[in-house]
């Protein structure tokens, strides 16, 4: 998996101070038909493939959390591309946005000590990422045009 190292400021296109604790990523989701998740949740890859992180048929409430790590000291937050959908690419799936982790300590990042918990409940699709400490990480979410505009 591809993580991009970005330096995020608070400009009037992005709102300032993330959240911490979990993260409504889509309320009153789609992908939830009766009791179970309907549509995978899943990450970007290269190439435009996506990498089901929460699979169908998942009962509700369901959950999978992932260790991540950082490329090297300098990175300050993991970037995660989230999509909705069954499809094995980018193209046949509904985009859920671009979001950042960040507030990790170096050591967690460089040791791959990061949690990141996708969750699905009745009625929404979550976010919650944690520190080797158990603490809750930020997350926010980004405009990805205005983040990695030239």
């Amino acid at each position: 998996m591809v993580q991009r190292l970005s330096i995020v400021l608070c400009l009037g296109w992005l709102a300032c101070g993330p959240e911490r604790g979990p993260f409504v990523v889509e309320a009153n989701t789609p992908a939830v038909q009766g009791n179970y998740l309907s549509e995978a949740v899943g990450l970007e890859l290269d190439a435009g493939e996506v990498a089901p992180i929460l699979e169908v048929p998942c009962a509700l409430p369901c959950a999978e959390t992932v260790a991540f790590g950082t490329e090297d000291e300098e990175q300050i937050d993991i970037l995660l591309y989230l999509y909705r959908g069954n499809a094995p690419s980018v193209d046949g799936n509904h985009s859920l946005g671009l979001f950042a982790v960040s507030g990790f300590s170096v050591k967690d990042g460089t040791d791959g000590a990061i949690s990141i918990t996708f969750r699905a409940t009745e009625s929404a699709l979550l976010l919650e990422a944690k520190g080797s400490d158990g603490a809750f990480l930020a997350i926010e979410e980004l405009d990805e045009e205005a983040v990695f505009a030239e």
